[in-house]
C-alpha cells in the first residue's frame, strides 16, 4: 500500500476513535433537563421553530429540532445529547487540525500524529471554556467545529471545502463566519472564474439556512425575537441591532479588565500554554503558512472576544475558538517531542507516553464536569416544569424577570408543555411590539407602539407597561417573579404576587441541595454558581417585597455559596440597611466595591451609606474614588450637588430616600444577572 494513503488511513482511524470517545463521554454528561442562561430560549425555539435570540442561529434551531424528535428522554435531554455529538464533532475538527499541522511540521511517524490529536483532544475536554457549551443547549460547538474545519481545510490548500462551511456558517454562531470569511477569500483570490462561480453558488446554497428565519417568524409563536420577518427585520436580526444598541457603552472599550480575565481563562492550564507557544514557533519555522492561519484565527477571536462581545467572557460565551486553537498548537508540540524521543530511545518514549498519557487523563478528570447531572437540575427546579410554576391557577399570565427565570418557564411553557393553559412574558422586553400583541387579552393600559422605541426609551416603556399590567383590571391572573421598583401598592386579590411560586423559600431550597449534594452541598464551582442564584434571586425578591430578615437569611446563604460575587454584597448591604444594621450594610458595601470596582450600583449606595454612618468627608472621598475608577452615573449627581454645599452633618433627610432607601428614581439593588450574565453582542 502507498505510504501516504496507509497514512492516511491511520488519521481517520485516529479522528473516528476521537470522535467515538468524545461523544460517549459528552453525552454521558450531557444535561438531564434544561441549563440556566440562555439553554431554556434556544431550546424551546428550535423545538417550535421559532426565532431565538439575534443573530437567531438557524443551522442550531435546524440541528437541535432534530434531535429533539429521538426518543431518548425527555425533550431538554435529547436537545443536551445532541449538543453533546456537535461537541465531540467539535473536538474531532481540533484533532484534524492538529494531524494536519503536524504533517506539514515534519512529523511523519503515524504514532506520534497519533498522539498528538490525542492529546489535543484531551487538551480541548479539560477546558471549562469549552465544556460550558458542550453538555447543555448553546450554539457555539457548531460555530467552533466550522470555523476548526474551514483551518484544517485551508491548511491543506482545499478551497472547495471551505465553500460549503462558510455557507453553513451564516447560519450559525457569527463567530463562524467571521473566522472561516478571510479565510475563504484568500482562498477565492486565487481561484480560476469558473471556480470562483461555483465557489459563490456553494456559498449560497450554504447559506440558504438564513430562509429560516423569516418562514419562522410569520408563524407568530412564542419564540419570535426581533420579528425578522421583513427584509429590513432580517438584516437587523443577523447584524444583531438590537444588542449593539443596547450595549452600546461596552463595545470598543478600552477597559483592560476583559482582555486579562479572557488571558487568565486562557492560561488556566500552563502547560498547554507554554506548549502552545513552542507549537506555534515550530510552526512558524517549519509550516509558516499553517502558522500564519493558526496566529489569524487567534487574532481575530480574541479581538472579537475582547472588543465586540467582552459581556460575554465571564460566562465563557467567547474565546471558544481561542482555547482550541491553543489545544491543537499544544498537540503539534507534544507530537514533535514524543517524535523526537521516540527516534532516540523507546524506553524514553514509553516514559514520556506514559507521563502524557497520565496528565491527560487527570486533566480530564478534574475538569469540571457537572455533578450527577446536577448542575442541569438546578435551573429546571427553581424556575420551569419541577418547579411551583405548575401550581399556579389555570389560565394565569408569569411576568418573568431574570434571564434563567425566563428562558426556563418559557421552555416549561412552550416547549414541554408542562402548563399550557399558561402564558410567560419577559418583562424586559414589554416594550417589543410582538410581546404586547400577545398581551391584547390582559387589557394593557398603554396602546401598542407604532414604531420600536429608541434603545434608551425600551427600559422606560418597559417599566411603565410592567407598572400598568400590575394595575390593571384584568380577567386572568398575573404573577410576578419579583416586584418592580418602585412598585405600586398591590390588592392581593386583584394583583396576585405570587412570593415563592418560581423561587422557592429558603428552606425548601435547602431541602432541594441537601437531596442533590447531600451535606456537603454542591461541589463543582458551575452547581455552586447556579444555587448560589437561586438563594439571590429569592433574597432580591423578598427585599422587593418588605421582608429584609427573610432576605438576610437567603443572601447570607448565597454568600457561602459563592463568597467573591459582587452583587450579593451589595445587595447584603442594603438587607442590612434596611433591617436597621447600618455597619454590617457599610462592610458588605465596601466590600462590593473591592471586588467590583467598575459596577455602579455599588457606588452609589457606598455614597448614601458614608453619608449616614461618617460623615461628608468620606462620602466626599468615596465620590473621588468612583471618579478615578471611571464611575459615572446620573444617580452620582444629586449627592455630588449637596456634599458641595454642605460641609456638616449628614441625615437620611439631607438625602431624599423612597421607601425602600434609594433616592427617588434610584434602585439600590444590584440586579445585575449573575455572575457576569447581560447578554452579548453580536450573538
Amino acid at each position: 500500500m502507498d505510504p501516504s494513503r496507509r497514512d492516511q488511513r491511520a488519521d481517520t482511524v485516529v479522528l473516528c476513535a476521537i470522535w467515538l470517545a468524545g461523544a460517549a463521554l459528552l453525552a454521558s454528561f450531557a444535561g438531564a433537563d434544561v441549563s440556566g442562561l440562555d439553554a431554556g430560549e434556544i431550546g424551546g425555539a428550535a423545538w417550535n421553530l421559532g426565532v431565538a435570540h439575534p443573530t437567531g442561529f438557524p443551522l442550531d434551531m435546524m440541528l437541535l429540532r432534530a434531535a429533539a424528535l429521538v426518543p431518548l428522554g425527555p425533550l431538554a435531554f435529547r436537545q443536551n445529547v445532541g449538543v453533546a455529538l456537535i461537541g465531540a464533532s467539535a473536538i474531532t475538527a481540533a484533532a484534524a487540525l492538529c494531524l494536519r499541522a503536524c504533517a506539514q511540521s515534519g512529523v511523519r511517524d503515524p504514532e506520534s500524529r497519533g498522539v498528538a490529536a490525542g492529546l489535543c483532544a484531551a487538551y480541548l475536554v479539560s477546558s471549562a471554556t469549552f465544556l460550558r457549551s458542550a453538555l447543555a443547549v448553546e450554539v457555539y460547538s457548531t460555530a467552533l467545529t466550522l470555523s476548526l474545519l474551514s483551518a484544517a481545510a485551508a491548511c491543506a490548500g482545499q478551497a472547495r471545502r471551505m465553500t460549503p462551511l462558510l455557507g453553513f456558517g451564516l447560519g450559525a454562531n457569527v463567530t463562524a463566519p467571521m473566522l472561516t470569511a478571510p479565510l475563504w477569500l484568500h482562498a477565492f483570490w486565487g481561484m480560476t472564474r469558473r471556480r470562483r462561480w461555483q465557489a459563490l453558488s456553494g456559498v449560497c446554497m450554504g447559506a440558504l439556512t438564513i430562509s429560516y428565519l423569516p418562514l419562522a417568524s410569520r408563524r407568530l409563536t412564542a419564540f419570535d425575537w426581533g420579528h425578522p420577518s421583513s427584509l429590513h427585520g432580517l438584516l437587523r436580526h443577523l447584524s444583531a441591532e438590537r444588542i449593539r444598541e443596547a450595549y452600546a457603552p461596552e463595545l470598543f472599550g478600552l477597559d483592560p479588565s476583559p482582555r486579562h480575565a479572557l488571558l487568565l481563562q486562557l492560561a488556566e492550564a500552563p502547560f498547554v500554554l507554554a506548549c502552545a507557544l513552542l507549537g506555534l514557533a515550530v510552526l512558524f519555522v517549519r509550516a509558516r503558512a499553517s502558522a500564519w492561519i493558526c496566529a489569524w484565527l487567534l487574532t481575530l477571536d480574541l479581538a472579537y472576544a475582547t472588543w465586540i462581545n467582552p459581556m460575554g467572557i465571564a460566562e465563557r460565551q467567547v474565546g471558544h475558538a481561542s482555547t482550541a486553537l491553543v489545544c491543537v498548537l499544544a498537540g503539534v508540540a507534544s507530537g514533535l517531542v514524543f517524535e523526537r524521543v521516540r527516534a532516540k530511545s523507546s524506553l524514553g518514549m514509553r516514559g514520556l507516553g506514559l507521563a502524557l498519557g497520565s496528565w491527560a487523563v487527570l486533566q480530564v478528570t478534574h475538569a469540571d464536569w457537572p455533578e450527577g447531572h446536577a448542575d442541569g437540575h438546578a435551573v429546571a427546579e427553581r424556575f420551569a416544569s419541577g418547579s411551583p410554576l405548575t401550581e399556579l391557577p389555570s389560565r394565569a399570565v408569569y411576568v418573568c424577570q431574570s434571564d434563567s427565570a425566563c428562558a426556563s418557564a418559557l421552555f416549561a411553557v412552550y416547549a414541554e408543555a408542562a402548563r399550557p393553559d399558561l402564558a410567560v412574558v419577559p418583562a424586559q422586553h414589554l416594550w417589543d411590539a410582538s410581546v404586547l400583541r400577545r398581551l391584547r387579552g390582559l387589557a394593557l393600559a398603554s396602546q401598542l407602539p407604532g414604531d420600536e422605541p429608541p434603545p434608551r426609551a425600551r427600559g422606560d416603556l418597559a417599566q411603565h407597561n410592567l407598572l400598568q399590567l400590575m394595575a390593571a383590571r384584568r380577567q386572568r391572573p398575573v404573577f410576578f417573579e419579583s416586584l418592580p421598583a418602585p412598585a405600586p401598592a398591590l390588592d392581593a386579590q386583584r394583583a396576585p404576587l405570587l412570593r415563592g411560586a418560581t423561587s422557592p423559600g429558603a428552606s425548601q431550597l435547602d431541602a432541594l441541595v441537601r437531596a442533590r449534594f447531600g451535606a456537603a452541598g454542591p461541589r463543582t464551582q458551575r452547581a455552586r454558581e447556579l444555587w448560589s442564584s437561586a438563594y439571590e434571586q429569592l433574597g432580591l425578591g423578598y427585599l422587593r417585597v418588605g421582608d429584609p430578615a427573610a432576605a438576610l437569611s437567603a443572601l447570607e446563604r448565597s454568600l457561602v455559596l459563592t463568597p467573591n460575587h459582587a452583587p450579593i454584597h451589595s445587595n447584603l448591604g442594603v438587607a442590612f440597611e434596611r433591617a436597621g444594621q447600618l455597619m454590617p450594610a457599610l462592610q458588605h458595601m465596601t466590600r462590593a466595591v473591592q471586588l467590583g470596582p467598575r459596577r455602579v450600583t455599588p457606588w452609589v449606595n457606598l455614597v448614601r451609606l458614608l453619608l449616614l454612618t461618617r460623615g461628608p468627608e468620606a462620602a466626599r472621598a468615596a465620590l473621588a474614588q468612583a471618579t478615578v475608577q471611571g464611575i459615572s452615573d446620573p444617580r452620582l449627581e444629586a449627592p455630588a450637588r449637596e456634599l458641595g454645599a454642605r460641609d456638616v452633618g449628614a441625615s437620611r433627610a439631607g438625602l431624599p430616600d423612597d421607601e425602600h432607601g434609594a433616592r427617588p428614581g434610584g434602585d439600590p439593588l444590584d440586579v445585575a444577572p449573575y455572575p457576569g450574565h447581560g447578554g452579548r453582542a453580536a450573538d
